[in-house]
C-alpha cells in the first residue's frame, strides 16, 4: 500500500513539474526571425561549430577507450609476469618443504660423513635454499607492483606463500648449521642445535603441515586464489 501511494506522489509531482515547465516556455516569446539564418555564411559557420562539438566528444569518447586499452595491456602484462613467477615460486617452495622434512627426519640420525661428501651435501642444501630465495625475491618485487596498481588485491595468500617457505628455509638453514657443527657437545653446541631444529620444525607440526599430503594441499589452494585473481587480468 505505501509503495503504491508513493508511486501515484511521484506521478502527481512529475506532472506538475511539467505544468510548470509548460507554463514557463509558453511565457517565453521569441522574435519571428529568430531561428532565420541571414546568409549561407552564417549558416556554415554553424554548422562547422556542430561539427566541432561533435568532434570533440567522438575524440574525448576515443581518448576514454585508448585509456582503457592500455591499462587492460598493462594489467595483462603484470598478470602474466606474476603468473610465471608463482608457478617457479611454487615449485620452490615445495622442494624447499621436501628438504625441510627430510632434514627432520634425518635429525635423529646424523651419521660422521667425510669431508667431500658433507660438502656435496652442504652444497645440495645451500642449493635448495638460494633456489627458493631466489624465487622469493622475484614474487616478493612483483607483489610489490601488485599493490601499487592493484591495491591488496594478492596480499593475503601471496603472504601466507611466502610465511609457509620462510618456515621452510628457516628450518632447513638451521639443520645445515646442526649437519655442519664440528664444536663440542653441551647446552651451547651440538644440543643446542638440534633444539633448534626441533622448534623450526615444531610450526610444522602446530599447524597440521608435517605431512607431505596436507603441506601440498595448503600450497596448492594458496596458488589457486592467487591465480583465480589473476585470470580476471588476463581476459
Amino acid at each position: 500500500m505505501d509503495v503504491a501511494v508513493n508511486k501515484d506522489w511521484v506521478v502527481w509531482f512529475g506532472c506538475f513539474v511539467l505544468f510548470g515547465a509548460g507554463a514557463v516556455w509558453g511565457g517565453v516569446r521569441f522574435e519571428t526571425d529568430f531561428f532565420v539564418v541571414d546568409n549561407v555564411h552564417d549558416l556554415f559557420e554553424i554548422f562547422g561549430a556542430i561539427a566541432t562539438t561533435v568532434a570533440v566528444c567522438v575524440a574525448a569518447s576515443g581518448l576514454n577507450s585508448w585509456k582503457r586499452q592500455i591499462r587492460s595491456a598493462a594489467d595483462h602484462e603484470l598478470a602474466r609476469k606474476v603468473s610465471v613467477a608463482l608457478h617457479r615460486y611454487q615449485a620452490e617452495v615445495v622442494n624447499i618443504w621436501d628438504s625441510a622434512s627430510s632434514a627432520h627426519a634425518r635429525l635423529d640420525y646424523k651419521v660422521k660423513l667425510g669431508g667431500s661428501l658433507k660438502d656435496r651435501v652442504k652444497e645440495n642444501i645451500d642449493s635448495d635454499i638460494g633456489s627458493a630465495e631466489s624465487a622469493r625475491a622475484e614474487f616478493q618485487a612483483l607483489m610489490l607492483e601488485c599493490k601499487a596498481v592493484w591495491g591488496s588485491l594478492l596480499d593475503v595468500d601471496a603472504g601466507r606463500l611466502i610465511e609457509f617457505e620462510r618456515h621452510c628455509s628457516y628450518c632447513v638453514k638451521k639443520y645445515l648449521n646442526y649437519f655442519m657443527y664440528d664444536g663440542p657437545s653441551g647446552r651451547y653446541g651440538l644440543a643446542k642445535s638440534y633444539s633448534v631444529v626441533k622448534r623450526s620444525w615444531g610450526w610444522f607440526v602446530k599447524n597440521d603441515f608435517d605431512s607431505r599430503e596436507s603441506s601440498m594441499l595448503y600450497i596448492d589452494g594458496l596458488v589457486s586464489g592467487i591465480s583465480s585473481k589473476l585470470s580476471e587480468k588476463l581476459l
